[in-house]
């Protein structure tokens, strides 16, 4: 399947642990590049598990109008992304 990158790949993570969050989120060759960012204060050491996330489209569309609104739709969840905290 092709996708134009006219637009805007999100990541929601679903019920993440606390201090773990989606970073920035790009296109690539072959899909998207998801980077994950722990927060040292909130992120619990060795905590380990797997994250379960939803890839999203975002892009901007013109009504007949001349207005335009953004459109968000589902590309679908992600295969579990398997994370562990460790000290820096």
């Amino acid at each position: 399947m092709s996708w134009s990158r006219n637009g805007q790949a999100q990541i929601d993570l679903s019920d993440p642990p606390e201090g773990v969050t989606v970073d920035r989120v790009s296109w690539t060759e072959k899909g998207i590049a998801v980077v994950l960012r722990g927060d040292a204060e909130k992120a619990k050491p060795r905590l380990k598990g797997n994250l379960m996330a939803n890839a999203f489209f975002q892009t901007t569309v013109a009504e007949k109008d001349g207005k335009t609104r953004e459109v968000r739709n589902l590309i679908g969840p992600l295969p579990a992304i398997l994370f562990e905290i460790v000290k820096p």
